[in-house]
């Protein structure tokens, strides 16, 4: 095997490993449920869920979920309003800050809006659902949050008083459908739904990945010169 040879093996390895590299590094983040001891199973969506069948992400006979949404790194998050059905009125926190209200907004009309991307970071998702009206539930209030066990047990009350039903789309979002306990605990998991989806990256190699592979291909233009 002759010098020059050796020469542009090496580099050709150089530039394959810069490559690999910056590949590794553009790895998004994603969503996934945790399930949660003492919460209910999985249960098929309710027909008294007004969404049920309306041509969008829930279809009739589809299942639905408890858990904990958690991501598995840090990441852009949207939410989007999908629509709501209750007589009570519903909040939106996220980061700790209120984001978004079905004060005003019409009863039974289904559609996409984005409600806004957030810097989110990884484990349990820190969001939550408010109500207006209905049982406080222990130091909990009328609230339920994500990133809190304790909240998510104690609005569930150990009957499925208040809760988040979740079901997992194909691109990898998730629809949270809020229960708030209204009309007698109906269980409808319709009284706010969301789409929770990671917003796609695109990540910048490190300067040493660049540096590496500029080297690599440099080289590659060397012996080309030569072998001319």
């Amino acid at each position: 095997m002759n010098k020059l040879y050796r020469f542009r093996k090496s580099l050709v390895g150089a530039a394959c490993l810069a490559a690999g590299l910056a590949s590794g590094a553009a790895q998004a983040a994603t969503l996934s449920l945790n399930a949660v001891a003492g919460l209910g199973g999985s249960f098929v969506a309710p027909a008294n869920n007004d969404y049920r069948g309306k041509g969008g992400y829930l279809a009739n006979g589809d299942v639905l979920s408890f858990g904990q949404l958690v991501l598995s790194g840090n990441a852009s998050v949207s939410f989007s309003y999908i629509g709501n059905e209750a007589g009570y009125t519903n909040t939106l926190y996220v980061n700790g800050g209120l984001r978004d209200s079905t004060a005003g907004d019409p009863d039974n009309v289904w559609g996409e809006t984005l409600i806004g991307t957030y810097a989110m970071s990884g484990g349990a998702l820190d969001f939550g659902f408010c109500t207006s009206n209905g049982n406080n539930m222990g130091a909990f209030g009328k609230c339920e949050d994500n990133d809190s066990l304790a909240s998510i047990l104690g609005q569930w009350g150990g009957n499925g008083y208040r809760s988040i039903a979740w079901k997992a789309l194909n691109d990898g979002s998730f629809l949270a459908l809020w229960d708030d306990s209204g009309a007698n605990n109906d269980d409808d998991h319709d009284d706010m739904i969301l789409r929770i989806r990671v917003e796609p990256t695109q990540e910048v190699p490190l300067p040493g990945t660049l540096g590496l592979l500029g080297l690599g291909l440099a080289g590659l233009g060397l012996v080309r010169r030569r072998q001319a």
